[in-house]
């Protein structure tokens, strides 16, 4: 809670967004098809705008991210981009980050071979934490267009 707002009278779609999607693989480069840490601060980014637009009917401008890359994401993986407003200032909305890897594509190979094994996904057996953050944003008080329930 935060100037007067009451964050746990929000419904939680209001708070919460994610976004599942297949790694595009002629994205990658480096080995293996690496990902450069920038696409996935982009997936990130339009979170904060969909979430900032369910909260105040427009979307919010990144002010501050901190981000923790804590393993690669490669072409062919599936992984799950998951963010939460966790904090409500005045015209600043605090959001956790999370992405997560479910399907492992690493040694997926993009060619138009017949053999099965140029194909290999992996599910795994519990998903695995590949980034972790936090971003800040700001929507300017004349464009919150969306009720906030108020303490008290």
């Amino acid at each position: 809670m935060s100037n007067g707002v009451d964050i746990d009278r929000i419904p939680r779609d209001r708070l919460t967004a994610e976004i599942k999607m297949k790694v595009d693989g002629e994205l990658g480069g480096g080995p293996r098809g690496m990902m450069g840490g920038w696409w996935a601060v982009k997936q990130l980014g339009w979170i904060a705008t969909e979430l900032t637009a369910r909260l105040d009917g427009d979307g919010g401008l990144i002010v501050h991210y901190d981000i923790d890359f804590l393993k690669p994401i490669f072409g062919g993986d599936w992984v799950r981009f998951y963010g939460e407003i966790v904090k409500i200032g005045n015209t600043s909305r605090t959001f956790d980050f999370t992405v997560e890897r479910y399907i492992d594509g690493s040694n997926a190979v993009w060619d138009d071979s017949p053999d099965p094994k140029y194909s290999i996904v992996n599910v795994m057996d519990q998903p695995e934490l590949v980034l972790k953050g936090q971003c800040v944003t700001v929507v300017p008080k004349p464009r919150q267009r969306g009720e906030l329930p108020t303490i008290g």
